[in-house]
């Protein structure tokens, strides 16, 4: 794994995590720097990590990161967000309270979310961890591209 991955780096500290998440620029139609920053991170951390390439646009990416092997029809609660966020890009900035820019709230810190509540799920209640899922989509700002992707695949 590539050790400069600032997602790794601050895997102990959400708020770090978020800041992170936050400093790159993931507006729709550019989600790739982002998703493979999240896939490398997901791999350290033990997931298994399925990529799914929009077939008009291969470098853009749906994420389905899933503890044990995926099996269909695959885990029964899945932790859903995207990965875009609305142009244009505002880095992030942050007081005593808040974080401010853009995906503080849609969705970058749904993603910091699930991601820490899965690795506790998971840390605190192992008997689960086989049913639990991520699945982190592209487009949702714009065509909803990932989950029509994700759709058709799942149901033909």
């Amino acid at each position: 794994m590539n050790n400069s991955n600032s997602l790794i780096a601050s895997k102990d500290d959400i708020e770090s995590f978020l800041m992170n998440l936050m400093s790159i620029d993931s507006t729709t139609g550019k989600e790739w720097i982002l998703g493979n920053l999240i896939k490398e991170f997901l791999e350290d951390e033990g997931f298994n990590v399925t990529i799914q390439p929009l077939p008009s646009e291969t470098n853009r990416f749906n994420i389905l990161a899933t503890w044990s092997p995926y099996i269909p029809p695959g885990p029964r609660i899945l932790f859903n967000t995207h990965l875009d966020t609305v142009p244009p890009y505002i880095p992030p900035t942050k007081n005593e309270e808040n974080i401010y820019g853009r995906g503080a709230n849609d969705a970058k810190g749904q993603i910091a979310s699930q991601i820490f509540a899965i690795r506790k799920i998971i840390k605190e209640m192992p008997a689960l961890a086989s049913n639990l899922g991520l699945l982190f989509v592209v487009g949702e700002e714009n065509r909803h591209d990932g989950m029509k992707v994700r759709y058709t695949e799942k149901n033909g």
